[in-house]
């Protein structure tokens, strides 16, 4: 009986340190300066919170609740060239038309001439960004 051979006909996977092209993407735009882009956007989240308090009745159970404010948390993961700077915290990010105050920026990784960045901004609803 003869035996045959079965290939697997999928392209072969990329191999470290080939050279790749990111392409597409986001554009950030940083405070208020419309021409101001950081980089490309290869991560874009965005979840809402609601701050409340309970209400309990005299023996202690849950009545009801108080929704007194909204929280929007926008996280992006960020690829800039290298030799830029994260953003400041407590600056103005504006992001998928949700503007919010920078509250965690870190570098996570920087690779030649790329950089990568993850920023989290805050935006609450009874706030005015001035």
């Amino acid at each position: 009986m003869e035996k045959t051979a079965v290939r697997n006909a999928e392209a072969p996977q990329a191999r470290a340190g080939e050279t790749y092209t990111i392409k597409g993407g986001s554009q950030v735009i940083w405070g208020t300066s419309p021409t101001s882009e950081l980089g490309t956007v290869i991560a874009h989240d965005v979840d809402h919170d609601a701050k409340y308090e309970v209400v309990e009745n005299n023996m202690g159970a849950v009545t009801g609740i108080v929704i007194y404010d909204t929280e929007t948390q926008v996280k992006l993961t960020i690829i800039a060239k290298s030799g830029s700077t994260e953003p400041e915290i407590g600056t103005t990010l504006t992001a998928g038309g949700v503007s919010g105050v920078v509250l965690k920026a870190a570098t996570r990784a920087a690779n030649k001439q790329l950089t990568k960045y993850e920023v989290t901004a805050h935006k609450w609803s009874n706030l005015s960004l001035t």
